[in-house]
């Protein structure tokens, strides 16, 4: 397996006449010219670039560098984990490994625990795991407007809407005029949505038990600390949100 090398994410700290002659004796279609070595003192690397742009001159287009062989069917999550942060700093030049790590690990177990909770215990009742979620929020903080329940549920306001027009057919919500601005509408569960969340519950709480038992209760506490804390940062870079 074969990957395009990019000369231009090259991190040597000082280049010197034996440098380039590793270089070209590690890859031997490239062709270099007289002009990419020097017998002065090691350039530091403020000279650099200008040695990068000569490799990159006289680089045969197309150059392909050899890379690790990988049986991916060998790969586990945590192996390819591994792996990629391996090839993103040595091929790449890429610097941030841990917050890749943090993050590729951050999504996987919510990856893992969504699709566990939808498919042990909402899909069997007919319900995605979006729909679980507006329920939720109408049940514990309704009647609320569906702006207000786009932002507790993290969905885009286009999605709730969506939701609520089936969940009203179902007779899950009901959807009442807000008696304040006649403009807007307000959400809250029919007797069958209250009683369809506190039987479903019931099952979700004790599966999310099951998940989180794993851990001591001051583990989970510092967890829910330490996730708060990197939900609570995005400001800082003006992270994008739904809509």
């Amino acid at each position: 397996m074969i990957k395009h090398f990019r000369w231009t994410n090259i991190q040597v700290p000082m280049v010197t006449r034996r440098t380039l002659e590793v270089v070209k004796a590690s890859f031997p279609t490239l062709k270099v010219g007289k002009e990419a070595f020097t017998d002065r003192a090691p350039m530091r690397s403020q000279t650099l670039p200008k040695v990068v742009s000569t490799l990159t001159t006289f680089a045969k287009p197309g150059y392909c560098a050899p890379m690790e062989d990988v049986d991916a069917a060998g790969l586990d999550f945590w192996s390819f984990v591994a792996l990629a942060n391996r090839r993103l700093a040595q091929e790449y030049g890429f610097r941030h490994q841990l917050a890749t790590e943090v993050l590729l690990t951050l999504n996987r177990a919510s990856d893992l625990v969504t699709y566990d909770l939808e498919a042990a215990v909402h899909r069997p009742r007919g319900r995605s795991w979006s729909a679980f979620r507006l329920l939720f929020v109408v049940w514990l903080a309704g009647p609320l407007e569906p702006t207000s329940a786009a932002r507790l549920t993290g969905m885009s306001r286009a999605a709730v809407s969506n939701l609520v027009k089936t969940l009203v057919a179902e007779g899950m919500l009901d959807r009442a005029p807000d008696e304040r601005d006649g403009r807007s509408v307000r959400l809250s569960l029919t007797e069958a949505g209250q009683e369809e969340m506190v039987s479903v519950f019931r099952e979700h709480n004790e599966r999310e038990f099951g998940w989180t038992n794993a851990l001591t209760e001051t583990e989970q506490r510092i967890l829910v600390m330490l996730l708060g804390k990197l939900i609570t940062s995005r400001a800082e870079f003006g992270t994008r949100s739904r809509k």
